[in-house]
């Protein structure tokens, strides 16, 4: 897919992940002089993203992100619906998309399966304004990526965890409508997770929606009622092992579209990170609408 003329820009986050990047010294390495490549740091909050925008007009061939599961949303969001394909080196912490791709989470391996990869056009999620690659979600993953968010303590699968276990003990399900399909006939739920899902897990591999695909043109919708902390306990291997459709109380649809009313507007989350959402949310899938670099085998 690239030759020795073919530029390509890496979009860093420094911050992302456990530890502190040396994203020079590690393209140096792992790219060197086999394309030609430029790097730039992010400095704050959706900077990926116009940094992505003004890569596209500088006639850069590929646009890789490198960092977690939010700076590549924000490369993803500039790229959605253009010819220009977005690269992943994963540097976060969970990488669930990097792990639907199938992408090493080795930086020195992604770079080989970057250069040696191909081009794909995969599905992306809508709710409301906003793009997600992997989920979005309006219930109990919301309050935890709210938490695991202003937490000081650092990143990584403990804190994740302690989150979890924390917000499964203080979360009360409301009322909720759901409308597939642009249906006039509602579903009622009164979820402790409601997950839109475009592929099949949140970060550090925890499967949430078993099977989802962002190439079939369709979300998951993967309901969860009556989550007590017991019941949550003796079904979190489930997660990793990919039966969480199995477990007591989780319902899954499939639509393209998806309205969701609920009492007042309220946390969500997109792709792991944590925002304010409105009462009434709208989702809906983007078939094929961004292209990407993944390996070839």
């Amino acid at each position: 897919m690239f030759d020795a003329h073919s530029r390509i820009l890496f979009i860093v986050n420094p911050k992302a992940g456990t530890g502190k990047q040396d994203p020079d010294t590690f393209l140096r390495v792992g790219i060197g002089n086999q394309v030609k490549w430029d790097l730039l740091l992010t400095q704050s909050a959706g900077h990926a993203t116009q940094l992505a925008e003004n890569g596209m007009q500088d006639g850069y061939d590929a646009i890789v992100a490198v960092g977690g599961d939010g700076t590549l949303n924000e490369v993803g969001c500039a790229l959605v619906g253009k010819k220009v394909p977005m690269g992943v080196i994963p540097a976060g912490s969970g990488n669930a998309f990097a792990r639907a791709l199938g992408i090493s989470l080795d930086r020195h391996v992604a770079c080989r399966q970057l250069l040696a990869g191909g081009s794909r056009s995969i599905d992306v999620g809508r709710v409301g304004n906003e793009t997600f690659l992997s989920t979005a979600g309006a219930g109990l993953d919301a309050e935890v990526c709210r938490r695991f968010h202003l937490d000081p303590g650092g990143r990584g699968m403990f804190p994740y965890i302690k989150h979890t276990i924390a917000g499964v003990w203080g979360f009360e399900a409301t009322r909720m409508l759901m409308y597939l399909e642009e249906s006039e006939d509602a579903v009622e739920v009164w979820p402790t997770l409601l997950t839109v899902a475009n592929t099949s897990a949140f970060g550090y591999g925890a499967t949430i929606a078993p099977g989802a695909s962002p190439e079939d043109g369709v979300l998951d919708v993967c309901v969860v009622e009556g989550m007590t902390a017991l019941r949550a306990s003796k079904n979190a291997h489930r997660l990793f092992n990919g039966t969480f459709d199995q477990t007591p109380g989780v319902t899954r649809f499939l639509a393209r579209h998806l309205r969701v009313d609920r009492a007042a507007a309220g946390p969500i989350q997109v792709d792991g990170e944590a925002s304010e959402g409105d009462a009434r949310l709208d989702f809906s899938v983007v078939a094929g609408g961004l292209k990407v670099i993944v390996p070839t085998s």
